[in-house]
């Protein structure tokens, strides 16, 4: 996404790269969406969300946590 700012959107690299290196800040673990795809695949069936915010769904129930959103979609 930084990388897109930079090349489409006339961001300042350094600002953006400087953002990336403070993710870790911020985030703690990250998980890879193969793990996800099915899951993401069938939930987006299910409720007609996205495969993106179905990843998010199938997440939290992986985790057997709630999601919190504020979209209104879900």
């Amino acid at each position: 996404m930084a990388a897109t700012r930079v090349l489409r959107a006339g961001a300042d690299p350094a600002q953006c790269r400087e953002a990336v290196e403070t993710l870790t800040d911020f985030i703690d673990e990250f998980v890879g969406g193969a793990s996800l795809a099915v899951g993401a695949y069938r939930l987006a069936l299910e409720t007609g969300c996205s495969a993106y915010d179905g990843a998010y769904l199938a997440l939290a129930q992986v985790r057997q946590i709630k999601l919190v959103t504020a979209d209104f979609r879900f």
